[in-house]
């Protein structure tokens, strides 16, 4: 994979992407993104950078992220690795970027930890899991659609977290193992369905204002 640039253009000239037993990064010199436009699978051992201000592209129906993935600018509420097609996502890597789903319905289908910010974008996109886990480090930032299945995202940051967005986000299970505590945005309202459990010092902060935004018990 040569240099930089050498990455950049593998990525632009071939369809699918494997990232095998080494370290990459992504820094291309034209343009601030590198984009796949196949399978994007990153191997156990394997270890990806993305650099300050540039963007990871995946637009294949399958992504599968068992490598390391780091991004020098992750925890910024922007993106670092943007979904633009409906794609099956899975993985047991250590990510540390921010995610966003920005075109069609990605479905995760295996347990997932993200050290980073996770954003579903206003439109029609949309995020949908079964029964798996998803284990959060950054801010949940929903403007879309979120399909929760009877799945469980547990919040695990060090510092404080914030659940926001314009979409009202209704959980199954919500875990909070944060000491620093999750933080309800202002204007965002927020429900959950199965279970709510406060671990390790875990606490959720709600504004105190009337009406929105509420914390709301939606178990039947």
């Amino acid at each position: 994979y040569g240099d930089h640039r050498d990455l950049h253009r593998l990525i632009r000239r071939q369809r699918q992407m494997c990232i095998r037993d080494s370290s990459y990064t992504i820094n291309p010199s034209i343009g601030d993104r590198a984009r796949v436009h196949g399978t994007f699978n990153s191997i156990a051992g394997s270890s990806l950078s993305i650099a300050t201000g540039k963007c990871l592209d995946l637009y294949g129906s399958t992504i599968t992220m068992n490598g390391n993935i780091s991004a020098a600018d992750a925890y910024d509420g922007t993106r670092d690795i943007d979904i633009n097609n409906s794609a099956t996502l899975s993985g047991s890597g250590i990510i540390g970027a921010d995610l966003r789903v920005y075109g069609g319905t990605t479905t995760l289908s295996s347990n997932f930890d993200l050290n980073g910010d996770f954003i579903i974008r206003s439109g029609t996109e949309a995020f949908t899991m079964t029964t798996h886990t998803l284990t959060l480090a950054g801010d949940w930032d929903n403007s879309g659609t979120f399909n929760r299945g009877t799945s469980t995202v547990t919040f695990d940051g060090s510092s404080s977290q914030t659940i926001k967005g314009t979409s009202q986000t209704v959980f199954y299970n919500v875990h909070i193992s944060n000491s620093a505590g999750v933080i309800l945005n202002s204007t965002t309202n927020a429900k959950w369905h199965g279970e709510i459990d406060f671990e390790s010092g875990g606490f959720l902060d709600v504004p105190d204002t009337d009406g929105s935004p509420y914390w709301e018990d939606n178990s039947p």
